[in-house]
């Protein structure tokens, strides 16, 4: 907003007059928690709306009934099946991945499938996702990590790669793997500092480490 130099306040404690501007930028905690400080807005735009449906995020739709609302979100498909259509009454459909390609701004890309595949079944969710403890224990193995090295060699070898993993440990344990393999590699993680992580950036941007 500001760089589009539209003048803005934002909703948090000790951070806002109700008459200050007319866009207020806000935590729908902040909102679900101080509703009866808040007035009622003409327009409202809800980032990450697929979550919506969640009691925090639909008091407001309950709450302001006259507002117009504006969702967005890269993933509309909730987990639970739960639809949006109580809370959105069409979907404008973005570009898409091909489109987003041929304009310049994505690689292109080819994918990838191992034979087999990752059963999550009996795993626990926490707030609408995967434990992570217990994904770390379902891919932090050999067999899956020595695949992944196995297929970099098939497929990349020479050439930078980035390697998602579920924790911490289990990026160092990735890394140390692909290291004993002769392929050097690296973990980073947001405990490290800003120099360290900028650091092990530019060792993967100039190639002296490989994968990441």
């Amino acid at each position: 907003l500001t760089e589009v130099e539209v003048k803005h306040t934002t909703f948090r404690a000790g951070m806002y007059t109700p008459t200050a501007q007319a866009v207020v930028v806000a935590s729908v905690y902040t909102l679900a928690r101080r509703l009866k400080e808040f007035p009622t807005p003409d327009f409202c735009v809800i980032d990450e709306c697929a979550h919506v449906a969640a009691k925090t995020w639909s008091v407001l739709f309950d709450t302001w009934t006259d507002t117009k609302f504006v969702g967005v979100t890269a993933t509309p498909c909730r987990r639970d099946g739960q639809g949006l259509g109580q809370y959105f009454q069409s979907m404008v459909l973005g570009p898409s991945v091909s489109d987003l390609t041929s304009l310049g701004f994505l690689s292109p890309a080819r994918y990838f499938s191992p034979s087999i595949l990752v059963e999550p079944t009996g795993l626990k969710t926490v707030a609408g996702d995967y434990s992570k403890s217990e994904s770390s224990k379902l891919m932090d193995k050999p067999s899956i990590t020595g695949s992944a090295v196995e297929q970099y060699a098939k497929h990349l070898s020479g050439k930078t790669c980035v390697v998602f993993c579920v924790t911490i440990e289990h990026a160092r344990n990735v890394a140390a793997e692909f290291n004993v393999s002769g392929i050097p590699a690296e973990s980073i993680d947001g405990n490290m500092d800003d120099a360290e992580r900028s650091e092990i950036i530019s060792r993967l941007a100039c190639g002296s480490t490989l994968v990441l």
